[in-house]
């Protein structure tokens, strides 16, 4: 009884607040809708496989759906007010934020639950905006209007299909439904993947839809005059040096952060504490500083030139972060390595050179390859200081030339550009991590765990407690 009641007296002042292109009263039809708890528990019922859980929500969702169609459909027609407003137009045409605010708005009614804090679905319900596409949807089927009737349609759907899946997710990752059996979590990887797929071709559709601007039609994203432009040789050349400068400027880059790193972990783990205590305070203000701002630093104060701002910035930075996971890898290894060393005469900086710094090498390596695509992906920071990298020539320069009609292509090569050379970098990471790892199974040391790019941070954390736990296995024996 109640929850049909808030759904009649949201519907009826979302359709009112529509009819007279109010905000304030949309908003207030947000904040009594009942509509976001169904779906939520929706989701959960995914989750846990709950039938009970999932008929419950469904039957409460179509109530609540009907009722509000129907009821708001009766006021349009008693209304003398039918004119499209600009809040009802802005229900028919929906787009790829409205896709994200459903996702966030989910993830966080999701959190709010889990943790008890019930009173932030309020603030969801109106994020979403659940019920005025619902009057909207009303409103199209009173007037006959089947365009703001499929529009609205469109958008209340998506949302409720991305509301209930993210939180489907997050209450998985919270441990709801972990007891389930296999097949039971088999459908649910099926659902989910059948959604997602929905929701890509929706988004395709939506994108490559003509759009209506001032009166002019305007081509779908996908339609051939927006990507005419790439027949032309010369705008693959004029991309292609862009690729490459930023390629020139990461491989530089590169080799100065594993030189300087090289030097900061020798430093770091110098026996001598005028040496060590200075290195370590100066590795923490650079990795404490944003490398966009060293770039801005450098540049105003140094006058290098983008180019040098943009690898000096570079080089300091992922060298500090190199130097740290050398380090750690020194501290991880067995004593007996130097104890050795020493032993046939050597003295402590060649046994560190010549013996032991090799072993940590290797044994950091995947962290050094994972750091460094981290380096590459930062010279796109290269675009603010003026560096004529991929994004600058695609995204500012060639979009500038050509018009904001290309926007959306460009936007599109530059991605597959960035994804193609990361995801072959990563690619390396991985597999050289899988090839260290098995190196160290047959009896060295152990090394960073394989599967996966290791993250730089949690490696140095994870070496530094290996270093630990052999100094103390180690502390009996002098």
């Amino acid at each position: 009884g109640r929850y049909m009641f808030m759904t009649l007296m949201s519907a009826g002042i979302a359709v009112l607040g529509l009819l007279l292109s109010s905000p304030a009263v949309v908003i207030g039809a947000m904040l009594i809708s009942p509509l976001m708890g169904p779906i939520i528990g929706l989701g959960f019922g995914l989750a846990t496989f709950d039938t009970a859980e999932i008929r419950a929500s469904a039957v409460a969702l179509a109530i609540g759906i009907i009722l509000a169609v129907v009821f708001t459909a009766a006021v349009v027609m008693l209304s003398p007010l039918q004119n499209v407003t600009e809040e009802i137009a802005a229900r028919t045409r929906p787009n790829l934020f409205d896709l994200m605010v459903a996702l966030f708005s989910a993830l966080a009614g999701a959190y709010a639950m889990v943790r008890g804090r019930e009173g932030t679905i309020v603030g969801v319900a109106i994020a979403t905006a659940l019920m005025p596409p619902l009057a909207v949807m009303g409103y199209g089927l009173a007037t006959l209007n089947w365009t703001v009737l499929g529009g609205s349609s469109l958008l209340f759907f998506t949302n409720l299909m991305t509301i209930a899946l993210a939180a489907a997710v997050m209450a998985r990752l919270y441990g709801f439904g972990s007891d389930l059996s296999p097949q039971h979590t088999l459908l649910q990887t099926l659902v989910g993947i059948a959604v997602l797929i929905a929701l890509a071709v929706w988004v395709f559709l939506i994108l490559a839809a003509p759009r209506q601007s001032g009166g002019i039609t305007l081509p779908g994203m996908f339609d051939g005059s927006r990507w005419d432009i790439f027949t032309d040789p010369e705008v693959w050349q004029f991309i292609g040096r862009g690729v490459l400068a930023t390629l020139q400027a990461a491989a530089v880059a590169a080799v100065g952060a594993v030189a300087l790193g090289v030097v900061f972990s020798l430093l770091r783990s110098s026996e001598h504490a005028w040496i060590r205590v200075p290195t370590a305070w100066l590795l923490e203000f650079f990795r404490g500083m944003p490398v966009l701002l060293m770039m801005l630093f450098i540049l105003l104060v140094a006058s290098t030139g983008a180019f040098w701002a943009v690898v000096i910035a570079l080089i300091v930075y992922n060298g500090t972060l190199i130097g740290e996971a050398l380090r750690a890898g020194l501290a991880a290894l067995p004593r007996g390595q130097r104890e050795a060393a020493l032993s046939i005469g050597m003295r402590h900086v060649q046994s560190k050179i010549l013996v032991e710094f090799p072993q940590a090498f290797r044994q950091m390596l995947p962290i050094i390859v994972a750091q460094l695509v981290v380096l590459l992906k930062d010279t796109s920071l290269g675009y603010i200081v003026g560096y004529n990298e991929t994004i600058r020539a695609t995204m500012y320069n060639l979009s500038s030339y050509f018009g904001n009609r290309y926007l959306f292509s460009l936007f599109a090569v530059t991605l597959a550009i960035y994804l193609t050379i990361n995801l072959s970098l990563s690619w390396f990471a991985r597999w050289l991590s899988r090839r260290t790892a098995s190196g160290y199974r047959k009896g060295g040391p152990a090394g960073p765990p394989a599967g996966g790019t290791a993250d730089p941070t949690s490696a140095i954390r994870l070496a530094d407690a290996d270093a630990a736990r052999l100094a103390a296995a180690e502390e009996p024996d002098r």
